[in-house]
């Protein structure tokens, strides 16, 4: 009684879990990796260099579009 519970109701369930979280997961990745490109489309690393942002950041390994897009 127990294992054809498990198998007809947690077992479904579990995989569907599974499922949206690998789609979550691609989703999300997409996401990143156009909010990564929109920066440089509107100029956004010169805007910062004006603001003398740029300057702080030169220590780090990452600009500030690469910062905005881990934010976002």
């Amino acid at each position: 009684m127990q294992l054809g519970w498990l198998l007809s109701t947690f077992v479904p369930q579990l995989l569907l879990f599974l499922v949206i979280v690998i789609v979550g997961l691609i989703v999300a990745k997409l996401i990143s990796k156009v909010l990564a490109k929109l920066p440089g489309k509107v100029d956004f690393d010169r805007v910062v260099e004006r603001g003398g942002v740029k300057k702080a950041l030169a220590s780090s390994s990452m600009d500030a579009s690469d910062i905005i897009a881990k934010i976002l």
